[in-house]
């Protein structure tokens, strides 16, 4: 039976694309602290495609636990700066596409 088969039937099959994915991915990235983007983009993908199979609500997902993964790497003793942190969340956009 295909567990992935009701959330591919929502909204006429296209799938749901809301942030529920996003919301609750946030373990995907304490587990995978020590892992590379693309195995935490094949987690979340798989965690989210339960409920969102859609594109958007996945890639939404993976960008998320993108920046949770990114923000256990900083160093405490710096200063944050939001531009460069955002600046390279957006460069991750070749490993989430929204086309």
């Amino acid at each position: 039976q295909d567990v992935f088969l009701p959330a591919k039937m929502l909204f006429n099959g296209s799938g749901s694309y809301g942030n529920g994915a996003a919301m609750r991915i946030a373990p995907v990235a304490l587990f995978a602290h020590d892992k590379e983007d693309d195995f935490i983009k094949n987690a979340v993908e798989q965690c989210s495609s339960v409920t969102h199979t859609h594109p958007n609500g996945y890639n939404g997902a993976i960008l998320q636990c993108l920046a949770v993964h990114s923000a256990l790497k900083l160093d405490s003793s710096k200063e944050l700066d939001p531009i460069k942190f955002i600046s390279e969340l957006e460069e991750n956009k070749k490993i989430c596409p929204t086309d």
